[in-house]
């Protein structure tokens, strides 16, 4: 009787302690916005330089996460390239899926607002539905080329077809 007395205050204790401090703590941790960064350069070869996008092939993104972000580099190679307002579009069906992918779902589900940002340097896609570990989604990046105050054109960039990788 002696330890019940005691016990159950100290459990009120304890997790009114656990919800006012140690959960703001570990709020910190969960990730709210998914960043990544989109760079325009060359890429020589046989026949000359080109000029592409430049993002990883696979991005791993965790539960929890609100949106992804796409954000043009702030180097002067990126200057005269804008997100148009199909500047990220998912494929579906995914067409030759990663051996790390258990599923590939639709992604207007996953994905049901995109979205240009700060004038096209962004793009961001807020995240929807019921997060799955292990399903993927192909998705193409394409970059609009935008004259500058003297008319000049950047030279345009093919697309990029990259992945997104739930965990």
């Amino acid at each position: 009787m002696k330890t019940t007395a005691w016990a159950a205050p100290l459990a009120a204790v304890l997790l009114a302690a656990c919800t006012t401090t140690a959960w703001p703590l570990l709020e910190r941790f969960v990730p709210k916005e998914k960043q990544i960064d989109v760079n325009v350069g060359p890429e020589w070869g046989w026949f000359g330089g080109k000029h592409v996008i430049k993002v990883p092939d696979e991005v791993r993104v965790r539960g929890g996460t609100g949106k992804i972000v796409w954000v043009l580099g702030a180097d002067a190679a990126n200057a005269g390239y804008r997100f148009g307002p199909e500047g990220i579009r998912f494929d579906y069906p995914a067409p030759s899926v990663p051996a790390s992918c258990r599923s590939t779902l639709q992604p207007r589900d996953a994905f049901p607002n995109c979205q240009p940002r700060d004038d096209g340097r962004g793009f961001e896609c807020s995240r929807g539905g019921k997060h799955t570990p292990g399903a993927c989604f192909k998705y193409t990046i394409s970059l609009q080329a935008v004259a500058d105050s003297d008319g000049a054109r950047p030279p345009e960039v093919p697309p990029k077809d990259p992945w997104i990788i739930s965990e």
